[in-house]
């Protein structure tokens, strides 16, 4: 059986889109008389060079109903705002989406008060975005019903700011990629929210109406290796992929994921004992021996993790290029 990753992917990316009779043209695609119907969305680059992905509107479409679902069983109703911050896919979707009667705006990193004027019940950013709104605005965000969180790692810390500034909320996580998008979720409320060291107590919803797993280990940390079959796919897969992360497994349900050929969850608890502390994001450099901590809060000013003294210093922590994530930890 072929298995794809991300190197094969880019090896055959434009037999791909030949097959469905697409060519990529600079920034786009042309063929098939679909360039009004394409959305275009790109890989992270977390992995390599970023690819451009093209979909068809009801195949986004499909994904966001997937979400909302979580929002509609929980609130009774869909929400008529969505506010997209940031985010590599983002942009696309909220110029595109066409979801009944839902208004969806996309706000860059640096227009947080416009989202806050228009007052959106559904937020949906990476938690590092979502940590800078709450620590800038906080009590101002009352008025959100639900945040849409993924493309980062989520701690528990996370889910206490949200749920301190609006006890009513739901937290709905999706984890993906961007060749399989929403291949689970999950949704929890204060009420249904516990958590162990820095793992999630709610096990995630496989989206296996649209996707097939190749695997669904019982224990364990194993590969996450999924096959899309959405029937009109702009962009094929006809083989499984490999996304290159491992699932955290316990009696077959999904509880957390990694990027298995990362460092970074071996800083996990690190990172989190400063967001506990009150940062808003911490992030570190394994080549300079530092960590970076964002925020004016009083703390040691070095660590030992596992007999490695790093240093700790306050500022900025870097964001991606492309999809302006934040690694939690740098080479």
């Amino acid at each position: 059986m072929k298995i794809l990753n991300r190197k094969l992917l880019q090896d055959e990316y434009n037999s791909i889109l030949s097959e469905s009779g697409l060519k990529k043209l600079g920034t786009g695609f042309k063929g098939l008389d679909l360039e009004k119907t394409l959305v275009v969305q790109s890989t992270s680059g977390s992995q390599g060079h970023p690819l451009l992905i093209p979909r068809l509107i009801d195949d986004v479409t499909d994904i966001a109903l997937r979400v909302l679902k979580h929002y509609k069983s929980h609130f009774d109703e869909y929400p008529t705002k969505i506010g997209m911050i940031g985010g590599i896919s983002h942009v696309e979707a909220a110029t595109s989406l066409n979801v009944g009667r839902i208004n969806i705006r996309h706000f860059d990193q640096d227009s947080f008060e416009d989202l806050l004027n228009w007052q959106p019940e559904v937020i949906t950013c990476y938690p590092s975005v979502l940590r800078e709104l709450i620590f800038l605005y906080g009590s101002n965000l009352k008025f959100v019903k639900a945040v849409k969180v993924g493309g980062e790692k989520l701690f528990p810390s996370d889910c206490e700011r949200i749920f301190r500034i609006s006890p009513g909320a739901l937290v709905i996580e999706q984890y993906g990629s961007t060749e399989l998008p929403a291949l689970a979720i999950r949704s929890f409320s204060q009420a249904s929210f516990k958590y162990e060291g820095i793992q999630i107590q709610k096990a995630f919803t496989l989206q296996k109406e649209r996707f097939t797993f190749l695997e669904i280990p019982d224990s364990g940390w194993k590969p996450i290796i999924a096959k899309d079959n959405f029937s009109n796919l702009a962009f094929k897969l006809r083989e499984y992929y490999d996304i290159g992360d491992e699932g955290y497994w316990k009696s077959g349900d999904l509880y957390d994921v990694r990027r298995a050929t990362e460092p970074e969850f071996m800083y996990w608890e690190t990172i989190e004992r400063f967001l506990k502390m009150g940062f808003i994001n911490a992030q570190i450099s394994l080549s300079n021996s530092q960590i970076t901590v964002h925020g004016d809060i009083q703390c040691n000013s070095e660590l030992d993790i596992e007999g490695k003294i790093f240093s700790v210093k306050r500022g900025q922590v870097v964001r991606l290029t492309n999809s302006k994530k934040v690694p939690l930890v740098i080479k």
